[in-house]
């Protein structure tokens, strides 16, 4: 896991400074910095209590998909007032991404031109913020977190009803639902 975190950062930071970001890339990034951490963890737990090796592959891919969620969310969080610092690192997140993926290539080019000098004109962090919330680019991150999140929900099924399968389900809402 410790070694998926890393390549993951290695990875952002090529991308940062190429601006050439893919949501396929951007896929890889997130779960290699955030799911697979989240994804071990929840093995382990697995594992530490002797679980057979089916429900320890299914609470991985739970940790791994949520893990997903909880980076959307994130990267949707970025985008409050005040908490642009992923922009501000021309970092490319998914509602970004988004709004690029559906601009015509003038205006990509336009958008890709600000978000290379944010360093040097704040002013152009103001300007990428207002266009990707004029756009679709936080509903589609929504409906791609709340995707992840039903497909992490999914690898709990068939596990009996108890406290602790409440308890993950009620991560699992809280992954989305969190305003921080």
């Amino acid at each position: 896991s410790i070694h998926e975190v890393c390549e993951g950062e290695l990875i952002q930071t090529e991308q940062t400074e190429k601006l050439a970001m893919t949501e396929a890339i951007y896929y890889d990034i997130i779960y290699k910095k955030t799911a697979s951490l989240l994804g071990a963890c929840a093995a382990v737990g697995a594992i530490s209590v002797g679980a057979p090796a089916d429900r320890v592959a299914a609470l991985r891919q739970f940790g791994d998909h949520l893990g997903i969620a909880f980076q959307i969310k994130d990267d949707i969080l970025d985008y409050s007032p005040m908490e642009v610092t992923d922009m501000r690192e021309r970092k490319i997140t998914l509602p970004l991404l988004r709004l690029l993926d559906q601009s015509a290539p003038e205006r990509r080019r336009k958008l890709v031109a600000k978000l290379s000098d944010v360093r040097n004109s704040p002013k152009n962090v103001d300007y990428l913020c207002k266009a990707v919330l004029d756009s679709d680019g936080i509903a589609y991150a929504r409906q791609c977190m709340t995707e992840y999140r039903n497909r992490a929900l999914a690898f709990l099924e068939g596990y009996p009803e108890s406290d602790v399968l409440r308890s993950l389900h009620l991560f699992a809402d809280f992954v989305l639902s969190r305003d921080k």
